[in-house]
């Protein structure tokens, strides 16, 4: 149940409120079968038009998700986690019931026979609709989310970079209600001057008293130049003021340089006598290869002749970021194979167009054991087209196998433990990272969020090899030039002696960390200077 409020608390900072249904109080992964419950509050009605929502949902996994369980399955444990959250004993026989379905009609009719009669608690009708969906799509590889079609188009925005809304992230506190956790510069909130930890009380006139957070978000949402009336009592105001914001699209910063001068002014040349700039990427969206293109005008004006790229700590598992990563390598790149897509149409294999940034620079790129998704992706897509040397720690990887051997995609998706084997020149692997993409759920009023292709670095193998059912599994990026082994010892929290570090001692070991990684790198870079 924690990793599910951890979820929630997470789309809730981004404004991303997929369906996050928290199981009940009590309730675990096993089955209720032959248990003894109590079972005396009646519960609502099925819902109307249930079964084709169920069918619609079942029916976009099996045509877009890389590896779909088979629809009985899936229903089965639908009706499973329904019983579960009404806290009854489900019936016997019910997976031969659940095998004999082939229509709608006839599913229609078993989720009316199953559905609960009577509960342990009270229950709305949409919390076991919410159940059964959770169910539905426990047994999806990668995990799938269930959202509405206005989630949909938020989770668009974020992904295109251009959220529309207040710019704020929210939080729920238990006494004062929703409160804003985080006002972000530029917005309508920040140029309002509001304060951090300021609550709001109410929405266009509506109390937010009793309302959970994503009703909040819910009422703070709209359409991009409409406005919305909000009553707040700051953190050290005496009394409460309304105050009307217009709703706007903020585009946030995804590259960094080497630390920031004032607002939005970054310094990209690191201190030393040799001209290396460097970039750090902290997300990948739809603008991130835009901004890399100003970014490389701007270090051609200072002179510089050389790149950091840092894609430390950027776990980018989201699968819309797979566009801006193929963008951002072919951006990169003068020549060679990109990569591939696989999904269960096909594969497709992209190559890099001559046109390219930074060309003829020597580029070091920074990784380390966070560094997994597309962004994993993007660095081995470099150093196996030789565009750049990979410096840091063995990056995750989707486990240990080899090039010749298979996983299933569940594995890949878990992702696995870092190699540390050295790299064989004569049996590179394909790093791979899983595509999650929206798809509209029937005529649109609902959308899933699921893995629906695997992308697929160079390296290792070539077009079409492989099943969509049995991809390879990558090792991961092995740095040509990895940390000293020594450098392990200023993640530790503890001295020599054992004594825990202080804050301030942490602070510093991280200092030191981070400026091994920069040393590594330019040490690489200026030889490649140096090098007629």
């Amino acid at each position: 149940m924690g990793g599910v409020m951890m979820r929630c608390a997470a789309n809730a900072l981004l404004g991303l409120f997929a369906l996050c249904v928290v199981p009940a109080a009590g309730a675990d992964d096993t089955s209720m079968k032959g248990r003894t419950s109590v079972a005396s509050i009646s519960v609502p009605a099925m819902p109307a038009g249930f079964a084709r929502r169920v069918q619609a949902i079942t029916d976009a996994v099996l045509e877009h998700h890389v590896d779909p369980p088979v629809r009985q399955q899936m229903v089965l444990s639908g009706i499973k986690s329904l019983y579960r959250a009404a806290g009854v004993a489900e019936p016997l026989g019910l997976g031969r019931k659940v095998s004999a379905i082939t229509t709608v009609e006839q599913l229609d009719g078993l989720l009316r026979d199953v559905w609960p009669r009577a509960a342990s608690r009270p229950l709305r009708a949409q919390t076991l609709e919410e159940a059964l969906f959770e169910g539905l799509l426990a047994d999806v590889s990668g995990g799938a989310e269930v959202m509405t079609a206005r989630e949909a188009r938020v989770a668009e925005q974020m992904a295109g970079n251009r959220y529309v809304g207040l710019q704020i992230a929210l939080r729920m506190d238990e006494k004062a209600g929703p409160v804003m956790a985080e006002i972000f510069p530029g917005g309508p909130a920040g140029r309002a001057g509001i304060a951090a930890d300021t609550v709001i009380e109410a929405i266009d006139g509506t109390s937010t008293r009793g309302l959970s957070l994503r009703e909040v978000v819910d009422r703070l949402r709209g359409d991009e130049g409409t406005e919305v009336t909000l009553l707040l009592r700051g953190p050290k105001d005496a009394a409460s003021r309304t105050i009307r914001l217009r709703r706007e699209a903020l585009a946030r910063t995804t590259i960094t340089g080497i630390r920031e001068n004032k607002p939005g002014d970054w310094q990209l040349r690191l201190d030393g006598p040799e001209p290396i700039g460097y970039l750090r990427i902290t997300e990948l969206t739809g603008s991130t290869p835009h901004e890399l293109r100003r970014l490389a005008g701007r270090m051609e004006s200072l002179g510089l002749r050389a790149l950091v790229l840092d894609l430390r700590y950027l776990s980018q598992d989201r699968g819309e970021s797979a566009h801006s990563a193929v963008l951002l390598a072919d951006s990169l790149l003068e020549r060679g194979t990109i990569g591939r897509i696989r999904t269960a149409k096909g594969v497709t294999t992209y190559q890099a167009d001559a046109d390219a940034l930074f060309r003829g620079w020597p580029i070091a790129v920074l990784v380390d054991t966070v560094t997994s998704g597309s962004a994993e992706w993007l660095a081995a897509v470099l150093q196996d087209n030789h565009r750049a040397v990979v410096v840091g720690r063995p990056t995750r990887g989707g486990g240990k196998a080899t090039r010749s051997d298979s996983a299933s995609l569940g594995r890949i998706l878990r992702r696995g433990v870092p190699n540390a084997a050295p790299r064989q020149a004569d049996s590179r692997t394909a790093v791979e990272a899983a595509m999650r993409t929206i798809v509209l759920v029937g005529d649109g009023p609902m959308a899933l969020s699921m893995v629906t292709g695997i992308l697929e670095s160079g390296g290792g193998r070539g077009p079409g090899a492989g099943t969509a059912n049995a991809p390879s599994s990558g090792r991961g990026v092995l740095p040509d030039r990895p940390l000293p082994a020594s450098a392990g010892q200023l993640l530790s929290s503890t001295g020599p002696s054992g004594r825990r570090l202080t804050r301030d001692e942490m602070k510093a070991r991280s200092i030191e960390f981070n400026t091994l990684f920069i040393n590594e790198a330019v040490a690489v870079l200026r030889k490649a200077l140096q090098t007629p």
